[in-house]
């Protein structure tokens, strides 16, 4: 929801410097053109940097809890005697997922 924000905010201030290099470029300042493509250039950097930015722990399937952590807190449970192979994923806010392999007394 955030990147379709940015994309409809960058989409408005484009169209804004287009209009707005259309009416100077009508006036007799030729170089409104290039300055009005250099400004959407921005934008579109700028919103596509924000959105890569924001993703790229989940792009990358990036961990989200320390395993020394979470180790460590299962071995605090009775009768866990190791705890290994951990990893943790989540989307932000919305849920995480812990995935762990522990040895318990049969």
């Amino acid at each position: 929801m955030a990147a379709d924000a940015g994309h409809t905010l960058s989409d408005t201030l484009g169209a804004t410097a287009v209009l707005v290099s259309f009416g100077a470029v009508a006036l007799g300042f030729p170089r409104a053109d290039m300055i009005a493509a250099v400004i959407v250039a921005f934008l579109i950097g700028h919103t596509a940097w924000n959105v890569l930015r924001s993703n790229v722990g989940v792009l990358a399937d990036s961990a989200r809890l320390d395993p020394h952590a979470v180790r460590r807190v299962a071995l605090q449970v009775s009768d866990v005697r190791g705890a290994h192979k951990i990893r943790s994923r989540a989307r932000p806010i919305t849920c995480m997922s812990i995935c762990t392999f522990m040895s318990i007394p049969a």
